[in-house]
């Protein structure tokens, strides 16, 4: 004879079990997706930005002047370390110079010290890596800029990241048909 309270007892497992199976993935891909950012904040350089402390010797940038496209400080093009701050007090930017153009590695914080961008200058113009970061600390683009301009996508694949000797040509524009 049929049981009817025995069949919906074993109906119950396997949609019981068609449930974990499906549950265990997405938890697996949520775990995944909250980790990702975590991941990308991981990076040498935003590491070192959470922790960056201003040399003694850097100056403050209102007390230089820009002359002719030249940062000038005491009457002579600037050499150094230039810095700005939020009204918190913690750092907005800083910059490098060598004879009064950017030139070295320039930084940029989100007003609650949160790093938010690493651009490397050379002669005053961009030339290196540009990175940069949201607030989350999640990457918003990662790229090498040189004398032509966009050079390409910084891709570290085993630690040797961009191959500065290969020139991308390709430019963005209506010219590249």
């Amino acid at each position: 004879m049929w049981n009817r309270d025995r069949s919906l007892e074993t109906q119950a497992i396997p949609v019981e079990r068609n449930m974990k199976a499906m549950l265990l993935p997405l938890f697996i891909f949520t775990v995944l997706l909250a980790w990702l950012p975590l991941k990308a904040q991981s990076g040498e350089e935003y590491q070192y930005l959470t922790k960056y402390s201003l040399p003694d010797t850097a100056v403050a940038l209102s007390e230089t002047q820009l002359v002719a496209g030249q940062r000038i400080y005491r009457g002579e093009p600037f050499s150094g370390l230039a810095y700005e701050r939020y009204p918190n007090r913690k750092l907005a930017r800083v910059q490098s110079f060598k004879a009064g153009l950017a030139d070295g590695p320039n930084y940029v914080w989100y007003p609650g010290g949160e790093p938010q961008m690493y651009v490397n200058y050379k002669a005053g113009r961009l030339n290196g890596r540009f990175l940069g970061w949201y607030m989350h600390g999640g990457i918003i683009y990662d790229m090498v800029i040189n004398d032509n301009g966009y050079a390409g996508d910084y891709i570290d694949q085993d630690g040797q990241g961009y191959d500065a000797g290969v020139e991308d040509t390709e430019r963005e524009g209506t010219d590249n048909d």
